[in-house]
């Protein structure tokens, strides 16, 4: 079993809250290993959530943001279902985008593939100190 969560240091001295994916020692993985992480800066999350496109489904799906003007940031994690398996797609790689604005996060997929796309996501601004 692998450490999933830790509040407080992790192995290379950063201090914050760490959670990483099933499988990956917080410890020691990546960010991009990470379902969520704050470093030593402190933010406030704005939305956590999920986002589906169904077989061959295309376009662009948005989520409000109830933000008070700073643009956020976004951190995504997109899993790909093809009927044989899973696959992950860390960045993007298939023509599917994600853009962030002050009041929105936006996912557009452009081509239909035969798969079915789930994308978590966490939205968040650095909080003043």
């Amino acid at each position: 079993m692998v450490n999933r969560i830790v509040l407080g240091q992790r192995s290379a001295g950063e201090l914050g809250l760490y959670i990483s994916w099933p499988g990956y020692d917080v410890l020691t993985c990546s960010s991009a290993e990470m379902s969520f992480y704050m470093g030593s800066s402190m933010c406030r999350i704005l939305a956590q959530g999920l986002i589906i496109y169904d077989y061959e489904e295309i376009g662009t799906k948005t989520v409000p943001i109830l933000n008070t003007g700073t643009v956020p940031m976004a951190q995504c994690r997109v899993l790909r279902y093809n009927g044989s398996g899973l696959s992950a797609l860390d960045p993007l790689s298939d023509g599917t985008t994600l853009a962030v604005t002050a009041s929105s996060l936006s996912v557009t997929r452009v081509e239909a593939m035969r798969t079915v796309i789930k994308v978590t996501y966490t939205v968040f601004v650095e909080a003043s100190a």
